[in-house]
């Protein structure tokens, strides 16, 4: 392996290095799409089982409500009766047991009022939730249908950058020496991201900054062939 070979070989590797990290970067963007929509469908599905859970409490509240009011009514027009029949009594031991119905009839209608106005206030109280759970809704599902809509676009675009770079590496790999394309795999699969790094000028590996033995620093400068780094396995190249 001649010089200018060499120096080909490393540019050539640093030039595929380049690639995978684009590669790399759109595939991890690719992946971050599916949990940023999944998150946008989860938050949907929560409202909406809020907001169905808050028109079950309103209609309940309603129910109520107006069971209350027949109550009520009922309770009008028995007291309405009974002051009637007081009014017609023929002595005292009558007009006793109506007054004692009528005070109970009384007692009975403010009791059903009462629970009448509470009933009107959590229907009131049930359909403002109701209604504020539904205009959340409505936002969550617009801001759901244009996040599904740009990420859509996103994921279109990724996947056509991943093919062009995919491509490209493609290209450079059948360009390159097979033995160097071995090891670069090679040192790849192993435990850092990382492939090559420089032997600076004071001899230390510029990944691990292990020191590389004189006679080893010799060999890499010379560029007849390509040395890894015996600290962390990268390839090394030489730099001035």
């Amino acid at each position: 392996m001649d010089d200018a070979t060499a120096s080909n070989i490393f540019e050539a590797l640093r030039v595929i290095e380049q690639i995978d990290r684009q590669i790399e970067s759109c595939r991890e963007q690719l992946a971050a799409l599916s949990p940023e929509l999944a998150d946008s469908e989860r938050r949907v599905s929560e409202l909406e089982a809020r907001a169905q859970a808050a028109l079950q409490r309103s209609e309940t509240a309603d129910g109520r409500r107006r069971k209350l009011e027949r109550s009520a009514a009922a309770g009008r027009e028995t007291l309405k009766r009974l002051q009637q029949r007081a009014l017609e009594v023929q002595n005292l031991k009558q007009h006793t047991a109506v007054r004692a119905e009528t005070d109970a009839a009384r007692r009975n209608l403010e009791a059903a009022e009462d629970e009448l106005l509470e009933a009107m206030q959590e229907v009131e109280e049930a359909r403002g939730e109701l209604a504020a759970l539904q205009r959340r809704v409505e936002e969550e599902r617009a801001a759901d249908a244009e996040l599904q809509a740009r990420s859509g676009e996103r994921r279109a675009e990724l996947e056509e950058e991943l093919l062009i770079h995919q491509d490209r590496r493609e290209n450079r790999r059948m360009r390159l020496d097979p033995g160097a394309m071995r090891l670069y795999e090679a040192v790849r699969g192993g435990k850092t991201r990382q492939v090559l790094a420089a032997l600076t000028p004071d001899g230390v590996c510029g990944h691990c900054y292990t020191f590389i033995p004189v006679q080893r620093q010799a060999e890499i400068r010379s560029q007849r062939r390509l040395h890894r780094c015996e600290g962390c396995g990268i390839i090394l190249y030489p730099v001035e």
